[in-house]
């Protein structure tokens, strides 16, 4: 309700040793001091205030479910009424598990847990379903378990966990289009045939989403100098990435806000840059054509030069000054644009009669 939203705002006001963050019923205090004491002297004060303000208000504070864990130092017991609060080495807010040591093992346990549920619960309750249905039922129970706090945790796994979410992810996968649980399946061709994200695309969209909204209304003022092309772009020049500076939020988000096209970076329309940024992200097929087209290319190229030396000639005489092929820089909401130029070669042959060939990339 909307006067009961208004009211917990006066928590504020109680105490400002700590700063809070609030959801509905639920609400967490980060405090800290240069000191072990000085920070367990704070946490008894904000806990005095806290069930103070519970008084006035004449609400009741949940004790069993108030837990306490420190970062960098284990902080004493905490006496509530008759409840002693032991301190722990992970807590759960919001539904994300945030540990002591600020790693994500317990979360990504807990995800594969869910997503492995989530897949066994597609075949039981879809097993009457088609698989445009359980497609339905994929990004519903699988997809949306990722989404939900994915900018929290998901810039910071490391590929181990990483591999782990994709795996759970491809149970979820096989339980769509009907597959056993085990054995070799080509689970990658699946997921493109059927339009399913991996893992990866997820967290490259979440960070996109995350960019457009932090940056979009507060666009990098440039100094006088020349418009070149970042400036142009509107990117935002990288921060400093040493240590723990490079793995803060904003550090982060940068290389995907200058990752965006400006078309995408100039919406005003939250709904528009959404619907945009999910054009953007190529596909599995058009990676793969992508790759298919830098190979041939690369192999045609090398063929060529091949070529050359079993006919005894030297390919570096006639490729001198020549552009094989160019990348436009240019970059599409889609797919980039490759450019081709035909190269006239001279070739000398052995009977001395010069010959003119056209050779294209």
């Amino acid at each position: 309700p909307p006067l009961y939203n208004v009211g917990t705002l006066t928590q504020l006001l109680f105490n400002f040793l700590s700063k809070m963050s609030s959801y509905a019923d639920d609400s967490c205090d980060v405090i800290h001091a240069r000191s072990s004491e000085d920070c367990n002297k704070r946490i008894l004060e904000v806990v005095s205030d806290r069930i103070q303000w519970f008084k006035d208000v004449g609400l009741t504070m949940n004790i069993p479910k108030t837990e306490l864990m420190g970062i960098g130092f284990t902080p004493s017991d905490v006496t509530i009424g008759d409840t002693i609060i032991h301190p722990k080495n992970e807590i759960k807010f919001l539904g994300t598990i945030i540990q002591a040591n600020l790693k994500w093992e317990s979360q990504v346990s807990f995800l594969r847990n869910k997503l492995r549920s989530a897949a066994a619960r597609i075949r039981t309750e879809g097993r009457h379903f088609t698989v445009s249905d359980k497609r339905i039922l994929f990004h519903g129970w699988v997809v949306g378990q990722l989404h939900c706090n994915g900018l929290a945790f998901l810039p910071a796994l490391n590929m181990t966990e990483i591999d782990q979410l994709q795996r759970a992810m491809n149970a979820g996968i096989r339980a769509v289009v009907g597959l056993p649980r085990y054995g070799y399946a080509p689970i990658s061709d699946i997921t493109a045939k059927l339009g399913l994200p991996t893992l990866q695309k997820i967290k490259e969209k979440v960070l996109l989403q995350a960019a457009w909204k932090r940056f979009h209304e507060h666009k990098p003022k440039y100094s006088d100098g020349p418009m070149t092309r970042g400036r142009s772009m509107a990117n935002i020049p990288h921060g400093n990435q040493k240590g723990h500076a490079g793995k803060i939020l904003n550090t982060v988000l940068i290389p995907f806000w200058n990752h965006l096209p400006l078309i995408i970076k100039e919406h005003s329309d939250p709904r528009k840059a959404k619907r945009d940024i999910k054009k953007f992200l190529p596909t599995e097929e058009q990676i793969h054509r992508r790759i298919f087209f830098i190979v041939r290319f690369t192999l045609r190229f090398y063929l060529k030069i091949i070529l050359f030396g079993f006919l005894g000639l030297d390919p570096t005489t006639y490729f001198a000054g020549a552009q094989i092929a160019t990348l436009d820089a240019a970059k599409d909401s889609t797919q980039h644009h490759f450019a081709n130029k035909q190269i006239q070669i001279q070739i000398q042959m052995p009977n001395a009669i010069e010959r003119k060939g056209t050779m294209g990339n």
